[in-house]
């Protein structure tokens, strides 16, 4: 009887306990769950530090760009750029600075988009180009339309230079939109374009201030 009693006991004991090993691999399996999910947190953490560096970068050269082509306060590289800028686009230079302020505003908050920095940079690099058409179009004259070549693309630089006219680029993109579509047909067909751009650009920065002020809303609602 004592011999029965103790093999039940001992029995009972064995189903009682956790198998040998089972702490051991549950310790495990939460260091290695650790390990897993710290490399994502270190990805997050440098991709936000990338973010930030890359905003601070733009904001200099859009300040730079500013004191450039608004004033002579940027010595002889400053006036290098503004020549290049306005012998290219014309007036339509003077907008750009702005386009890298507002795109490291974006990147300070957190809002460049989910697609990535090269999409962004892309449309934003499309509406520039595409304002500065729509300007060189207004630009435009008919007598400039008869003589494209090499010498008309250094008047158009120079006039551009000198603040007058689209610049060499933008008059070069105006000149086969216009001998297509005329005038008004360039101008209407830009400004949809324009128009398109825009609505996308903006499209990701006004969905998640709307989601801001839904989420406030929701908490003002809960709060009653």
């Amino acid at each position: 009887m004592a011999e029965q009693t103790t093999t039940k006991k001992s029995a009972g004991g064995a189903k009682r306990g956790r198998p040998k090993g089972s702490g051991a691999q549950k310790s495990a399996g939460k260091k290695t769950a650790g390990k897993k999910g710290a490399p994502s947190q270190m990805t997050r953490r440098e991709k936000r530090i990338n973010e930030l560096i890359l905003a601070i970068v733009l904001l200099a050269v859009g300040i730079f760009l500013i004191i450039s082509l608004q004033t002579q306060l940027a010595g002889a590289v400053g006036a290098g750029i503004r020549t290049v800028l306005m012998g290219c686009f014309g007036n339509a230079a003077l907008i750009l600075p702005y386009y890298f302020i507002l795109y490291s505003i974006l990147l300070f908050i957190g809002r460049a988009g989910k697609t990535g920095a090269f999409y962004s940079s892309f449309l934003l690099a499309g509406l520039f180009l595409l304002i500065a058409l729509f300007y060189s179009i207004l630009c435009t004259k008919e007598n400039q339309l008869l003589s494209f070549g090499s010498a008309w693309l250094e008047e158009v630089f120079t006039l551009g230079a000198a603040g007058t006219g689209g610049g060499a680029v933008g008059m070069s993109l105006a000149y086969g939109l216009v001998k297509l579509f005329g005038k008004a047909g360039a101008c209407i067909i830009t400004a949809a374009l324009m128009a398109i751009v825009i609505l996308i650009v903006a499209n990701e920065p006004f969905a998640w201030l709307l989601g801001k002020h839904r989420a406030k809303q929701r908490e003002r609602a809960i709060a009653r």
